[in-house]
Formats: C-alpha cells, structure tokens, sequence
C-alpha cells in the first residue's frame, strides 16, 4: 500500500483540530442560549431571595379578668405562607405570586418549592406580601403593583374557623438598584381574627366519684358573615366584607382542634374551682352576642372498692347555645370581638339536662348534661 503523502496527511489533521474547534463552539453556544430568564437572574445576582418570620404579635387579653389556671395563650406555629412580590423592572413586574413557601422551625427558614427555583435578588426596586397559611386558590391580592396599595381578599371563608389567620403586617418594600440590600426579608405578622377560647369546669354539685372526659369541640356558629369575600388592607390594618349582604345558606362546623395533651379534658374532683382551656375558635371581628357549640364525651364511675374507672358512657353529645357578652378592661361590657384579641368562654359542667347562664359572671355559662 502506498503512504499518504505528508503535505496531505499533514492538510487533515489540520481539517481535524479545526472541525473539533468548530464543534465546542457550537455546543458552548447552544448550552449559553439554554440559560432560562432565572439563570440569567441568577448570573446578576447570585444570592437567593429568602424570608423569615421575624415574629408573631401575641394575643392581648380582651377582658380584665380571666379565671383560667393557665392565663397564657401559645404562639401560632408558623407552616407555611403565600408570597406575593414585585418588583419595579417595566413598570411592574411579578416575581412570586402566592407562592408556597414551607418551613419546618416556625418561619427561621423558608424553602421554595419542589421542581421550582429559588428567585434571585437583581439591582432592582421590590415590594413583598405575605400571609399564612397558604392558599391555592381563594386568597388574592387586589392592585397588585410595585407602586399600588395592595389588600388581601380571602373569597368563601366562613366568619368563624378552626384555623388562625395572620397576614404580614409590614409592607417589606427593599431598595436594591445598587445591589447591595440583599438581606432576609423579615415579616411581622398579624392575627385577623379574635379568638374565644373555652374552658371548663365541673360544678360544685358533681358526683365526685365521676370523671368527664371532653374529646371533641365543634363550633355550630359564632357570628355572621355579612359578604361574599373578607377584605384586608396591610397598610391600614382596615377590616371589611364585599358584597355584603350575602349570608350563605349553610354553614360548615369548625371542629377544633384540642389544646391538652393527649387531645383530652378530664374532669374530676381535683379540677373543681378552675377553668381548664380546651380549644380555641377564630372569629371575624364583629358583634358576637351567640356562640352555639356542640361538647362531645364521656363519662367515667370510680367503683369505690377497687377505685377502678368504669365506662358508663361513650361519645355522648349535648348542644348549647350560649348568649354572651365580653367583659372591656373599664368593667363595662361589649358585644364586639376585636383581631389579635382572645376572650375566655368559662363553661361550668352540671348532671342535669337545663341550660342556663349564671348571674355571677356574663361571660360565663354552664351546660347541664345527662
């Protein structure tokens, strides 16, 4: 076989280096063209947008009394929140709408979602919201601009619920045009709703040798709600419905969720005199002078040669509406249910089949059971 001249040989490996050039270049090319918008956010500024819950406000006593063993109210724990942010590049534009953003220490860091990256801080103007717990679909924020003054909009939520509603009470508004303010963004939020705690206590004429155990509260109605959607507006802590007037024609029970350990009251002669928390109701601020409720149980004998607990019934219910008014600091009473406020409904617990409310104290009640 005959050798391939050198000036040839040497003309291909020249051909060769060059096409393999040619061929890095146009992947280097397409890889840079595949960069999505984020990335490009990203390159500007490489550090993430992140969040914390720099606290909630605490609840304030809505009375001047309460005659409760345990006065204080524990701190809503923090799972989640929805995020709304703008920023002001094209006038205004939408980084993060209502996205979820989950933590698993009470709001010390939040993660972004599964198959969804992070948001990027770039040298531009921003303004974020917040609210918790996340909704997907009925919680909006009307005029929602860099420059606008926003307000949330919860649509079919009832005027009473099992759950605490808290919205940023700051408007987080970050200045980073010179790219030098990327720090956490910190909200403080705030309670929308008043809360009524109930607490019970056995009388003074109860069977000593019987136990009550309280397992289940529901709440059959507290309050109105007086439109079709809860307004709020962040910057003027301002309350209201729209399209009042439309009451809903049924109205779901808030099933609480217990505050003992165990997820049990139990009632005995050693618990006598004092009230004793259970579950907690989240009301829309507004005139409440009826809380209707439904107390699920059941009722313990102590055979008094063994001293051992006997069942003698299970899951028995009584229903109570209960007519009240809420003691003011002045001794005066109110009607009226304020936000980030609790008030404490003392119910007393008798073996009779009468409701009725006690002379002593206005805001407390006593229910008679079989």
């Amino acid at each position: 076989m005959n050798a391939i001249p050198k000036g040839i040989n040497d003309r291909f490996r020249v051909r060769l280096s060059t096409n393999r050039w040619l061929l890095w270049s146009v992947l280097l090319l397409c890889l840079v063209c595949s960069c999505s918008n984020e990335d490009e956010e990203r390159q500007q500024g490489d550090r993430e947008i992140e969040f914390r819950q720099y606290r909630v406000l605490e609840w304030e006593n809505g009375r001047a009394k309460t005659r409760v063993g345990e006065t204080t109210i524990p701190a809503t724990e923090i799972k989640n929140i929805g995020v709304f942010g703008f920023s002001d590049a094209g006038g205004s534009a939408t980084i993060l709408n209502n996205m979820k953003l989950t933590t698993a220490d009470n709001g010390s860091n939040f993660t972004y979602p599964e198959n969804t990256l992070p948001r990027y801080w770039t040298p531009k103007k921003y303004k974020f919201f917040a609210y918790s717990p996340h909704h997907e679909g009925n919680v909006s924020l009307v005029e929602p601009s860099y420059t606008g003054f926003a307000r949330f909009v919860w649509s079919n939520i009832n005027a009473f619920s099992a759950t605490d509603y808290l919205v940023a009470e700051n408007i987080e508004l970050r200045d980073n045009t010179d790219g030098k303010h990327t720090a956490v963004v910190p909200f403080n939020f705030r309670h929308i709703y008043a809360r009524i705690r109930f607490c019970f206590m056995i009388g003074e004429n109860y069977d000593d040798m019987r136990e009550i155990r309280i397992k289940k509260l529901e709440v059959l109605q507290a309050g109105a709600k007086k439109g079709t959607n809860l307004e709020y507006t962040p910057s003027t802590g301002a309350f209201g419905w729209s399209t009042p007037g439309q009451v809903p024609t049924t109205v779901q029970p808030a099933v609480l969720t217990p505050e003992v350990s165990g997820g049990v009251l139990k009632l005995n002669e050693y618990k006598k005199n004092t009230y004793h928390p259970f579950a907690s109701v989240y009301v829309c601020p507004q005139d409440i002078s009826n809380v209707k409720i439904r107390v699920t149980y059941d009722v313990y004998d102590t055979d008094k040669y063994t001293t051992k607990q006997i069942l003698v019934r299970e899951d028995a219910t009584v229903e109570s509406a209960i007519s009240v008014n809420w003691k003011k600091a002045d001794g005066t009473t109110t009607s009226k249910v304020e936000a980030g406020k609790y008030y404490d409904l003392n119910i007393t617990i008798e073996p009779r089949f009468i409701y009725v409310i006690t002379d002593t104290d206005q805001n407390d009640g006593l229910i008679v059971i079989p």
